[in-house]
């Protein structure tokens, strides 16, 4: 963890970065959002759907887990790519 992103009551976010040296966020998950086991079933059933979602104009999510009873989310870091970068590459 490189450094807080974000800061609130309810959630956080964290850039960091992976054993590979690639920018990721690290993103706390409020706990409103996981209260009750229907509401964090249907959040893990999304996270899941994500995970396998790779398009080149949306934001990879890269993992769910778990920390200290707070669940997290891992996704590319908006850093990795700038739109100004994918348009440079196109045109090359």
């Amino acid at each position: 963890v490189r450094d807080q992103l974000k800061a609130g009551p309810l959630a956080g976010a964290y850039l960091a970065t992976d054993p590979l040296g690639h920018p990721a966020v690290v993103q706390v998950v409020a706990r409103a959002v996981t209260e009750g086991p229907a509401r964090r079933e249907a959040l893990e059933r999304v996270v899941r759907q994500a995970v396998g979602l790779h398009h080149p104009n949306v934001c990879r999510v890269l993992e769910l887990g778990q920390a200290g009873g707070r669940l997290f989310l891992v996704r590319e870091s908006e850093e990795a790519s700038t739109l100004a970068d994918v348009l440079r590459r196109r045109h090359q």
